[in-house]
């Protein structure tokens, strides 16, 4: 198993905030914060995972890279974008998952 660097592209960290201001706004800020850490840890978890997913042309996701992929968060709310190349993997953001049109 390839193990790559990840690197979270800035709007994803914009993508982040504006989840947490969500969250925040509708429960708390422990929680934001909370569910905030979990999607990153499930990010970083592409540092082993991206060659297991399979490349799947979508209008989605090439808007962002022409050879983007996709991991569903745990929940499978949200999507994260990402590519990879021989040692990295570059996440550019992250949708709901239901705004992905293949």
């Amino acid at each position: 198993m390839k193990i790559r660097e990840v690197i979270i592209l800035p709007q994803v960290r914009n993508d982040l905030s504006e989840i947490i201001e969500f969250i925040t706004y509708n429960t708390s800020e422990e929680n934001a914060l909370r569910y905030a850490d979990e999607l990153i840890d499930e990010i970083n978890q592409l540092s082993y995972l991206a060659d297991a997913m399979a490349y799947i042309p979508s209008k989605t996701l090439s808007l962002y890279h022409p050879l983007a992929q996709r991991l569903l968060s745990n929940n499978r709310k949200w999507c994260f974008i990402f590519h990879k190349t021989d040692r990295y993997v570059f996440v550019h953001k992250i949708i709901p998952s239901k705004m992905v049109i293949w």
